[in-house]
């Protein structure tokens, strides 16, 4: 357990390290991906701290097994930028700005619901379920 909490707080930390806040912006993917990243580990390290460890015997808890087998693998996402795919000709009338804050949302797995009252707040005109699609 001793290794998987140090692993956790040095990703974090390393993590933490590359967010610049003075240059973080929320249109940035690259910096977006970074902060969910360092949350994603933060809120692992502290379910990790509101579970007991040891039983009386001085044995891994069943609930802290289950924590270890939980994040001892953790995958996070790809801070790195994919290439943008080309604009569907439908888009090509609508700000690069409204439609980078919906790829974004949609790459944020945001449920299309949530991403069609974004667009319409926005002035987004255009056919919502197919840039869905496009990008998620």
């Amino acid at each position: 357990m001793d290794d998987l909490v140090s692993d956790l707080d040095q990703r974090a930390n390393q993590g933490l390290g590359q967010l610049n806040p003075r240059q973080f912006s929320v249109h940035n993917e690259s910096d977006v991906r970074k902060f969910q990243n360092v949350g994603l580990l933060v809120k692992s390290l502290s379910e990790i701290t509101k579970i007991p460890i040891l039983d009386e015997a001085g044995k891994l808890t069943a609930a802290s097994q289950g924590i270890k087998a939980k994040y001892q693998n953790l995958e996070l996402e790809p801070t790195a930028v994919p290439a943008a795919k080309p604009v569907s000709p439908k888009l090509a009338g609508v700000s690069a700005d409204v439609q980078a804050q919906l790829v974004q949302l949609i790459r944020m797995k945001t449920p299309l619901p949530a991403v069609q009252r974004s667009a319409q707040l926005l002035g987004f005109s255009g056919d919502i379920t197919s840039l869905y699609r496009a990008y998620s």
